[in-house]
């Protein structure tokens, strides 16, 4: 019997789906994103380095990881990704290895960091992206949710391990481990996708007749009104928004929350980007994306009004919204990346994109806490964000319908 497309595709790249998934899920925006901040908790403590240094090392990460991205995604694009990958995969054990073994020096710890986002810049998602998007048309949403949703598992289980090794043995025995899991999880995933047979013709030209487009560099794109239409909407959003996660238990509390409900708040948020990922992903495979967005926007701007309103009474609520949202905005930056400039440019238009992403979620932290510190409270701060989000509903509502549709013949398997 004849599958829908939809299932044949599933059917015919679940090895490259499952792959990319355990890459991701080794490779830095799991790993170091989510163990950030248990190590530099040690590290302060143990060494008195100060709040600023280490803002300063995280900053640094961000910042270099921003420019590494259009230069790698330009990269992938041009040479293929999965030899990029492999070699990011060994740039990021190394460096994490290097953060063990390293004297206790705060200027070298900085210096590993930038070091690390330009070594594994190709361990996020933007290296399976290009992969992706070549085998899954009809289930692209669902599949590009799939390869990040294994950052929301590291999200709950990444901190955990951190502390425990950090209590067992030491903040170097944690690097070690580290690098031992990004080896272990980059090369299994990169094996499996390797694995994968490749598409057979008939679907092959399926896919590529939804697909098919010009392969130009960077430049021309970044002229293109589109190109920056997309990037103010998720930009504005993102600035807005994503400072609440690090500073959830804190501002929970000045809300009067107690600390140990509020970090129980804390874990249903990263609960919620977890499902943010994946039901995104299979809603924009059958609705408009931008509109999906849009609704997921709103109800977080009426949860955070709510939160600014009563604290106690929003507070699982609005955290429930707000990680739902930035569990979209991953997922539907790179759809509508491959939608609007096709599979052939994805990798650097994708990556400038996820690139202004990361500035603004750099950005936000110190944004939202210098509202707060200058009005001594947070509500004034998530006022302010309840006003970025409108002018970014607005951006993202007026995104063009895509300019190539689905492949219309079932493809082969």
């Amino acid at each position: 019997m004849q599958l829908p497309a939809a299932f044949e595709e599933l059917k015919r790249s679940w090895r490259t789906l499952a792959g990319a998934t355990i890459g991701v899920s080794g490779g830095i925006a799991a790993l170091v994103f989510y163990s950030f901040s248990v190590l530099t908790a040690e590290l302060g403590t143990r060494y008195g380095w100060s709040r600023s240094q280490l803002g300063l090392a995280h900053m640094g990460y961000a910042f270099t990881l921003a420019l590494a991205l259009p230069v790698v995604g330009t990269i992938v694009d041009r040479r293929g990704a999965l030899r990029i990958i492999a070699l990011s995969i060994a740039g990021e054990t190394m460096v994490l290895l290097a953060l063990a073994l390293a004297p206790a020096q705060v200027w070298l710890f900085i210096a590993l960091q930038i070091a690390l986002a330009a070594a594994g810049a190709a361990t996020t998602p933007l290296g399976y992206n290009r992969v992706i998007s070549e085998r899954f048309d009809r289930l692209r949403g669902f599949a590009l949710a799939c390869i990040v949703s294994g950052n929301g598992l590291c999200a709950l289980l990444i901190p955990i391990v951190t502390s425990r090794l950090i209590q067992a043995y030491d903040w170097r025995a944690a690097y070690v481990a580290l690098a031992g899991i990004a080896a272990l999880l980059g090369t299994s995933g990169l094996l499996i996708v390797r694995s994968e047979q490749p598409l057979s013709a008939s679907a092959d030209e399926a896919v590529e007749a939804a697909t098919k487009t010009v392969a130009v560099s960077l430049w021309p794109l970044l002229r293109r009104p589109l190109f920056w239409h997309l990037l103010a909407g998720f930009f504005i959003g993102t600035l807005g928004t994503s400072g609440y996660v690090p500073n959830m238990v804190r501002m929970l509390g000045e809300l009067g929350l107690p600390t140990s409900r509020a970090a129980e708040v804390l874990g249903l948020t990263g609960l919620a980007v977890l499902c943010g990922r994946l039901g995104t992903g299979l809603l924009i495979d059958k609705l408009f994306a931008p509109w999906v967005l849009v609704a997921s926007m709103v109800a977080t701007a009426a949860g955070l009004a709510g939160l600014a309103i009563d604290g106690t009474a929003f507070a699982v609520p609005a955290a429930l919204l707000l990680g739902f949202t930035v569990g979209a905005e991953l997922d539907i930056l790179p759809y509508l990346a491959t939608r609007y400039f096709g599979v052939e440019n994805v990798g650097k238009v994708y990556g400038a994109l996820y690139a202004s992403i990361i500035a603004a979620s750099g950005l936000s932290p110190a944004f939202i806490g210098i509202i707060a510190d200058q009005f001594g409270s947070y509500r004034p701060a998530l006022w302010v964000s309840v006003g970025m989000l409108i002018p970014a509903i607005v951006i993202v509502a007026t995104l063009p319908r895509y300019a190539r549709p689905y492949a219309t013949s079932t493809l082969a398997a």
